[in-house]
């Protein structure tokens, strides 16, 4: 394994990219309304796939470090992450095609349902949190591609404007489309507004993300051992 600064910072990128296409895809996913069922379905099948690969390949970052606070909660998340996905993806395939070879006909469809609702809401929650913990890694990023740009709007504190914005437009949402009752099963059906459009939908729920980040990010913040004051550089982005 290449351990140089260049190598570690490609794994980095590539682990991004990984992440950002579970988000897009669990994203899609939360419209069901704008989806035609077949291609709900194979971006459902892909999530699970992509989910249970990333895990695979990344099984050795379980092990081998020391284990502080921080490291807990982000091994935490991705067990319960993988297990989300997993149970959406089985659950969306067990409703999808109900008589397979894989299980009889008939029973199990109204614990396949509860599945597929608790997997999709606390799936799209803990998908934002663990952004939210490796958000510092999205934030060196864009400061490495436009260092200059990201400065001022680090010393503007837009970054941090941005940020509470989006929670509180996403606390906004979590009242509004009553999503407690989907994240501790009071319903057992997803109710939606078939003449909302879609932009308006995804909006919210872009919003709802960023809520979910918002949090993992501050609370990784607080667990995060603190720099020595001659390597720290504090940023609007990272009040």
């Amino acid at each position: 394994m290449n351990r140089s600064p260049a190598g570690r910072k490609a794994r980095a990128d590539r682990r991004l990219a990984v992440d950002a296409a579970m988000v897009l895809g669990l994203l899609a996913l939360m419209g069901r309304p704008y989806l035609a069922a077949p291609v709900h379905a194979w971006i459902g099948a892909g999530l699970t796939a992509l989910s249970a690969a990333h895990h695979l390949f990344s099984r050795g970052r379980y092990r081998g470090r020391r284990h502080t606070p921080l490291r807990t909660v982000q091994v935490a998340l991705r067990v319960l992450l993988l297990a989300a996905v997993l149970a959406l993806g089985y659950s969306g395939a067990r409703m999808t095609w109900p008589a397979t070879a894989l299980w009889p006909a008939g029973g199990g469809l109204p614990l396949a349902r509860r599945l597929h609702i608790l997997g999709a809401y606390w799936g799209f929650l803990l998908m934002g949190l663990h952004l939210g913990v490796q958000w510092h890694t999205v934030l060196a990023a864009v400061r490495r591609r436009r260092p200059a740009r990201a400065a001022r709007l680090d010393r503007a504190g837009v970054w941090f404007a941005l940020a509470l914005l989006a929670a509180g437009y996403g606390i906004w949402v979590v009242i509004k489309r009553d999503l407690l009752a989907y994240l501790f099963l009071q319903t057992e059906f997803v109710f939606y507004d078939y003449g909302e459009p879609a932009a308006l939908f995804y909006l919210d729920y872009l919003a709802l993300l960023g809520l979910w980040v918002f949090i993992g990010h501050y609370a990784a913040k607080s667990l995060r051992p603190p720099r020595p004051e001659h390597s720290a550089v504090q940023t609007g982005a990272e009040r």
